[in-house]
């Protein structure tokens, strides 16, 4: 854990600590659902694991109003607390969920919102370009904003599906653009011929028909015809 996780840590364990005590005569289990939201992290750098167990440690205990003198029980499972209200849970955020929606959040940016400063910055820095999506990773000397992208940067790359225009922002084989699923997967023995980076718009020609013979050759009619 670096000294960042272990002072993030030791302040919100005082945080708890001190709406324990301030707040005991009159809080009721609506107050502290509340306060449990208000406090979470909502940071944009990875989370380690062990930070948010220690986290949801002392939301559990602040939760159900154990005390270092007194253990009360635990009504229910934490997985249950973090559903949604309409679910049965009480709509305490998963802390884990909320740290990789806020990285997603930021994978879109970069992604898709070229002109935000840092995401200029950011791609001019480690040659960022979305033709070669696909292609990029991370080094151990990179930052840690960067890095901690690039980890779940796959991962979210599966949950984009593009919108076809006119074809020239999505690629033909490894975006989802089609039935939720790459091409590749919806294609049976694809030949190595095939080009691996070409956007849609380079499969058609002028007049909307096919405009390469190992496409048509290896793509099978029932998903051209859904094409």
């Amino acid at each position: 854990m670096d000294e960042g996780a272990t002072t993030n840590s030791i302040q919100l364990k005082t945080l708890f600590l001190s709406l324990s005590i301030e707040l005991k005569p009159y809080r009721s289990d609506g107050d502290r659902r509340a306060l449990i939201s208000v406090v979470q992290v909502t940071t944009h750098c990875k989370i380690p694991k062990g930070t948010i167990e220690e986290i949801e440690k002392l939301e559990r205990e602040f939760l159900w109003g154990s005390t270092a003198e007194k253990r009360t029980m635990h009504q229910v499972n934490w997985q249950t607390v973090c559903l949604p209200k309409n679910m049965g849970g009480l709509g305490i955020r998963s802390l884990h969920n909320m740290n990789k929606a806020f990285l997603f959040k930021l994978a879109w940016n970069l992604l898709s919102n070229q002109n935000q400063l840092w995401v200029e910055m950011v791609a001019n820095k480690y040659r960022f370009n979305t033709y070669l999506r696909h292609e990029i990773g991370w080094k151990a000397s990179n930052s840690r904003l960067w890095k901690d992208i690039m980890k779940i940067w796959l991962e979210f790359l599966q949950h984009v599906k593009w919108t076809i225009g006119d074809g020239r922002t999505s690629m033909f084989w490894k975006d989802k653009w089609l039935d939720g699923m790459q091409n590749s997967y919806l294609v049976q023995n694809r030949t190595g011929s095939v080009p691996q980076r070409n956007h849609l718009c380079e499969f058609i020609d002028e007049a909307g028909m096919w405009a390469n013979i190992n496409t048509i050759q290896c793509i099978p009619e029932e998903v051209k015809a859904r094409i």
